[in-house]
């Protein structure tokens, strides 16, 4: 049996790398934009090819075309699908293809954000972690002095150490 290891291909890595680079405005920036173009697809397929557009919309007003295209875009996007608004013809085709790049935009989104956190956190475990490593070094290094301490009082008092003060060292 061959089994294949599937590499991302050479234009998924980069658009990831790229995307995964992007700061949060950005990201969120990219997410409306694609909702407001695919708004304006639909728009256009509503206006010009009725039988490729969204139901119910060549009946409307243009700005009620507007508007609805652009909550049918944002339902799109969020993978919600309320179903009230439906593609017809082509656009069953965009509205596929907007609902996977806006959920992987979404998704790029998200995962930036939760490993940020992780981020966040690791370095607070991490120092934490520290923190109590050097305080329980420092706390064995007093004890070490205050030993030596006694063991020089010793020698300064008596002049050397007794058998009890020999076993301390060791």
């Amino acid at each position: 049996m061959n089994l294949r290891v599937h590499r991302p291909s050479r234009f998924v890595l980069p658009l990831l790398e790229k995307l995964t680079g992007m700061s949060y405005s950005e990201l969120f920036s990219l997410w409306t934009g694609v909702i407001a173009a695919f708004a304006l697809i639909y728009l256009g397929l509503s206006t010009y090819t009725v039988e490729n557009g969204i139901t119910q919309l060549h009946a409307m007003e243009f700005y009620q075309r507007l508007g609805n295209s652009l909550y049918f875009s944002a339902v799109t996007a969020t993978t919600v699908g309320y179903g009230d608004l439906t593609p017809l013809g082509f656009s069953k085709f965009v509205a596929a293809m907007e609902a996977m790049i806006g959920f992987f935009v979404f998704c790029v989104f998200i995962t930036k954000l939760v490993s940020h956190k992780t981020e966040i956190a690791t370095g607070e475990v991490h120092t934490l972690m520290f923190e109590s490593k050097f305080h329980h070094a420092r706390e064995g290094l007093f004890h070490i002095r205050k030993d030596f301490d006694a063991l020089i009082h010793e020698v300064d008092k008596h002049g050397s150490l007794n058998e009890d003060s020999w076993d301390k060292l060791a």
